[in-house]
C-alpha cells in the first residue's frame, strides 16, 4: 500500500477522464482487487525483486514476463507519482501515477498496464501522462497500452493520435470551468448578490 500523497493540483487523471468515461458500476470489487494485485506484482518485478505470482493472477503475471522478454523495456520510473502543480497563470494542473516511464525499443515511452482489453479512454489517459511528464516534447513520446490476459498472452497497443492531446485540453477546460462556475455561484449565493 502506498503512503498517502499530498497532491498540489486538484484534479487527478482518473477524475478528469471520468467526466467523459465514468467508471462502470458493474465492475466488481474482486476485479478491482485483482488489478491492484497484478500492479503490485509487476511493480515488485520491475524493481528487481523476484516475486512468486499468486495462483489467482499467475496468467496475467506470466503475460507481463513475456512482454518484458519480447520488448526489453528499460524503465526510469515505476509507478511514478507526478503532479503538474496548482493552477498558475491560466495553466491547469493535474496529477496521476504513470505505471511505467522509460525507453521501449529506443523510444522514450509512457506505459499503462491493463488486465482487460483496450477502452476508448486509454489513449487519453496515456496522453495526460505524456503531457504531464514531458510538457515540451509530449508529441514525441511513445504511448503504450500493455494489455495482459489471464491465459499468459499480451497485446501492446501504440497510441499516436495527436487528437488525444486535444481531448486532454478539453477535459481540463471542462473541469476547471465547472469548478470556477461552482465557486462563482457559491460566492454570489453567500454574499446575496445576483
Amino acid at each position: 500500500m502506498r503512503p498517502d500523497i499530498e497532491w498540489v493540483s486538484a484534479w487527478s487523471v482518473s477524475r478528469l477522464i471520468a467526466q467523459r468515461w465514468p467508471m462502470p458500476k458493474h465492475i466488481s470489487d474482486a476485479v478491482l482487487e485483482r488489478g491492484r494485485r497484478i500492479h503490485a506484482w509487476t511493480e515488485q518485478l520491475d524493481l528487481g525483486m523476484e516475486p512468486t505470482p499468486p495462483e489467482e493472477i499467475a496468467g496475467w503475471c506470466q503475460a507481463y514476463r513475456r512482454f518484458g522478454y519480447s520488448l526489453s523495456p528499460s524503465y526510469t520510473q515505476v509507478e511514478y507519482n507526478f503532479d503538474t502543480g496548482a493552477r498558475k497563470d491560466g495553466a491547469f494542473g493535474w496529477h496521476g501515477i504513470a505505471d511505467r516511464v522509460g525507453v521501449v525499443r529506443g523510444k522514450r515511452s509512457v506505459l499503462d498496464i491493463k488486465s482487460g482489453g483496450p477502452q476508448p479512454q486509454h489513449p487519453i489517459q496515456l496522453a495526460f501522462y505524456a503531457l504531464g511528464l514531458y510538457p515540451q516534447s509530449y508529441l514525441k513520446i511513445q504511448r503504450l497500452g500493455v494489455y495482459l490476459k489471464s491465459n499468459g498472452t499480451f497485446k501492446v497497443k501504440t497510441y499516436s493520435d495527436p487528437e488525444d492531446f486535444m481531448a486532454c485540453h478539453a477535459l481540463l477546460r471542462q473541469a476547471y470551468e465547472e469548478e470556477d462556475l461552482t465557486y462563482g455561484e457559491n460566492s454570489e449565493t453567500t454574499t446575496g448578490h445576483h
